[in-house]
């Protein structure tokens, strides 16, 4: 769970910060495309506006990467990714 009770908006923005920290530019730029996130458990669920984006969190490796990154910020075992309902 998270090192600390925050809102998933003040988590995602501490992940944001570790990447940028990290200089994991191309994670980076995809991550600040993330429309909402939800967390459940330990799944992070990132609704994206994009196909492009959908695609790039998919890949295992991606997925992997951000994982990794989180984890100063929230224990996390699995990311999962949705377009976002509002997005046509």
């Amino acid at each position: 769970m998270t090192k600390q009770t925050k809102s998933p908006r003040d988590i995602w923005s501490a992940v944001l910060a570790e990447i940028d920290e990290k200089m994991q530019f191309g994670l980076l730029e995809q991550a600040r495309t993330v429309l909402d996130i939800q967390i459940d458990g330990t799944e992070l669920v990132l609704f994206v506006a994009s196909e492009e984006c959908q695609q790039f969190f998919s890949q295992g490796g991606n997925q992997q990467r951000l994982l990794i990154m989180a984890r100063p910020v929230i224990d996390l075992e699995r990311v999962s990714v949705k377009l976002a309902p509002y997005v046509s």
